[in-house]
């Protein structure tokens, strides 16, 4: 059988299109302090300071910096290219209002990705979406197109909190203290939700067993 780990793999690069262009009310108020950013990579507490002061750079660095991998979650978790955009700019909406929240208990880009992840669910669960087109990659020759639909299949059935989980996990290569910062959860929480979601693939995946076998 194919390994879920694999799957995704195969998964991120062909459905992961380039794109044009916690909802901080959920986030604990403070004020980012230089020794409680002292612990993050020296980019992220230049990039929080500038953003605290208003200095437009910081919000251009952080963009630079995370703007892909944001435009990633966001397709990921919403599997439509205008939500995503959308999302994607909320969350800078967000940061830029909320940014005097930002106590510095967690890295700064952990922060802004909490705020997204936060976003995406809200979009989630307040917009009817119209399923989208595959992109067109999914047409080369290198692209196992039955294996890929079963996936995306499988996913939509996930849970929210084992979809999210393993989309970060698997498709997004963050790791489990990183997820547990995004969706404020306990590290072991994050990898009973992952172990959890990976049975649950490979029980929906082997429902399709025939297109599995089909693509071996």
């Amino acid at each position: 059988m194919i390994g879920v780990t694999e799957l995704a793999l195969a998964y991120a690069p062909a459905l992961t299109p380039q794109l044009e262009k916690k909802d901080p009310s959920r986030v604990q108020p403070g004020s980012a302090t230089a020794a409680s950013r002292a612990t993050q990579s020296a980019p992220d507490a230049e990039m929080a300071e500038l953003c605290v002061q208003g200095n437009r750079l910081g919000f251009e660095r952080l963009y630079q910096a995370h703007g892909a991998r944001m435009k990633s979650i966001a397709w990921n978790m919403l599997r439509n290219r205008q939500d995503a955009e959308d999302a994607v700019q909320d969350t800078f909406l967000k940061v830029h209002r909320s940014i005097h929240t930002y106590n510095g208990q967690s890295s700064f880009s952990t922060w802004v990705y909490r705020i997204l992840v936060n976003t995406c669910t809200d979009t989630q669960r307040s917009r009817q979406r119209k399923t989208e087109e595959l992109p067109e990659n999914l047409t080369g020759k290198s692209t196992n197109v039955p294996l890929r639909i079963a996936l995306e299949r499988a996913l939509s059935r996930l849970s929210e909190k084992h979809r999210t989980v393993f989309l970060l996990a698997e498709v997004e290569g963050l790791t489990h203290a990183e997820i547990a910062s995004v969706l404020d959860i306990p590290p072991g929480t994050s990898k009973g939700w992952l172990f959890e979601a990976r049975r649950e693939l490979q029980r929906l995946l082997s429902e399709a067993g025939g297109a599995l076998r089909r693509v071996k």
